[in-house]
């Protein structure tokens, strides 16, 4: 007995689609412009919410919103909570993390090392609290803002 699969190509993305509907819900346009043009310059991006699926989503809709550009760097969609030293990195990552609920996150944010991280192009995004905490690293910051931003497209 033979069986025929057919199916039209190519498949949808629905997983990429459900990543960016969900963080185009939870921040706003600009802030995600904002991250993508820091992405482009090759910041680092910490995401932090309280499930898995939908923190793996939001990483991966990072990566597709970038396209057709590639993110080269360091890209993990969920980092054990033992291993948040990873954001002094000195190379530039996308990296989830996940928390038990709206109070452990904002700890995350406050933590010591999310904190100077921050100074040296560390943004964070917060699932939990629909935040996003941009980089304290100055100059970069003036040039991002300094970038056009196709506004009349995001009213």
């Amino acid at each position: 007995e033979t069986y025929v699969f057919s199916t039209a190509l190519p498949m949808p993305q629905v997983a990429a689609h459900w990543g960016v509907a969900s963080l185009m819900t939870r921040i706003k346009s600009s802030d995600l412009i904002l991250v993508l043009k820091l992405l482009l310059v090759e910041r680092s991006v910490l995401i932090i919410g309280e499930s898995p699926h939908l923190v793996t989503a939001c990483a991966c809709a990072l990566l597709e919103l970038l396209k057709p550009y590639v993110w080269a760097s360091n890209f993990m969609p969920l980092l054990p909570g033992e291993m948040l030293d990873f954001v002094n990195s000195p190379v530039p990552f996308l990296i989830g993390m996940t928390v038990k609920d709206e109070t452990h996150s904002l700890e995350i944010e406050n933590d010591e090392r999310v904190v100077d991280a921050r100074e040296t192009g560390l943004t964070c995004i917060n699932l939990s609290t629909n935040t996003v905490r941009l980089t304290n690293e100055t100059e970069i910051v003036e040039i991002i803002q300094g970038c056009p931003t196709p506004k009349n497209q995001l009213a």
